[in-house]
């Protein structure tokens, strides 16, 4: 079922929210039997052409119902989203409607349900918000407004709204290999649409000594959906004083494992958690 985005005059945008029969606590929204509590989304980096939306829908009424559409000035188009696991990968499909039991909730969350957000017209910036609106069967329309957060989920302290720390560090030793390593990944955008140069700092854990003569690929993945945004891997490039770069492609802000693979047997593999958060 398709639908359609119209800007409109803001006497008319005042007569439209005047009719609609919807009641607004806090982050609480209801239409009818209806009500959708806690919608938001999650800051990405300006280079981002996606989003995704996620909230809690509840139907207290004795019918079910069922979630249709959605629609939003923050992207070209937004879709209702959700993910399957076909031979072992997490797969992102689109559906035509989420159905809605009677007295039960259906909550989009990472990994599950969401409204997709397709070709966005500004950025997702933490501390900032945006109106929603959803379609539903039988309830009709409600408009909602979004809040973007930070990358974790959590509501954003409004000192930190601006703020533009490092994309991703991360340290771990491993044991059991010739000469115990001491690994620090540091990623940050480059000019490539969702491509970050990855600087890979190896040194002896015990005498601090830097590894300037490693071989080694990178890839990454995500564990909350892994197989979904797994890159193959890449090999690292030497930069000096025991500092490697790479350049991957991190689709999304979130938590990321990052692979090490080295050639021979000089070093065991290294898998670190990276956090994407700008």
């Amino acid at each position: 079922m398709p639908f359609f985005y119209l800007k409109l005059s803001s006497f008319a945008v005042f007569l439209f929210l005047s009719i609609v029969p919807i009641v607004s606590v806090a982050d609480s929204y209801s239409v009818n039997k209806i009500i959708v509590a806690d919608p938001y989304s999650r800051a990405l980096p300006p280079i981002s052409e996606n989003g995704a939306v996620y909230l809690i829908v509840t139907n207290h009424g004795q019918n079910i119902d069922q979630l249709i559409g959605a629609t939003t000035p923050k992207a070209r188009n937004a879709e209702i989203h959700t993910h399957t696991m076909e031979d072992g990968m997490a797969k992102m499909r689109m559906v035509d409607a989420v159905d809605l039991l009677p007295h039960a909730e259906v909550i989009f969350k990472p990994s599950g349900h969401h409204i997709m957000l397709i070709g966005l017209v500004e950025p997702l910036k933490a501390g900032a918000n945006f109106p929603l609106t959803l379609y539903f069967r039988d309830a009709g329309h409600l408009s909602v407004v979004v809040n973007i957060r930070a990358l974790d989920g959590s509501p954003v302290r409004q000192k930190d709204a601006d703020s533009n720390g490092p994309v991703a560090v991360s340290r771990q030793a491993k044991e059991g290999s010739i000469v115990e390593l001491s690994v620090t990944a540091k990623c940050a955008p480059t000019n490539e649409r969702l491509i970050y140069r990855c600087r890979i700092k190896l040194s002896e854990e015990n005498v601090g000594n830097p590894v300037d003569d490693a071989e080694f690929t990178a890839s990454v993945d995500m564990p909350s959906m892994r197989g979904a945004h797994s890159q193959i891997p890449v090999p690292a490039k030497y930069e000096g004083r025991g500092v490697y770069y790479v350049d991957l492609k991190f689709e999304m802000l979130g938590k990321w494992e990052l692979k090490l693979e080295f050639l021979g047997s000089s070093y065991p593999q290294q898998l670190l958690e990276l956090t994407i958060a700008s």
